[in-house]
């Protein structure tokens, strides 16, 4: 599975975000308007699979590992 983030904020500030939390994962820029309507929340997390979308969520609304897992074993 892959992960990575996107991202519209600037590269210093991703990087000591990755820094911070400790995140050996890439990323990529895009554009804010595009990531919030696909998110449809700032901060926010996708959980897609395959072009699927399994899930949105607010960071506040973080899901657990257990719950991630479960909706990607179900597909």
């Amino acid at each position: 599975m892959d992960c990575f983030i996107l991202t519209a904020s600037s590269n210093e500030s991703i990087e000591k975000f990755r820094h911070e939390n400790q995140l050996a994962i890439p990323y990529y820029f895009s554009d804010a308007t595009v990531l919030k309507t696909v998110i449809r929340s700032n901060p926010g997390i996708a959980l897609w699979q395959n072009g699927n979308v399994l899930g949105n969520w607010h960071h506040n609304n973080t899901p657990s590992a257990e719950e991630v897992l479960k909706l990607i074993s179900v597909k």
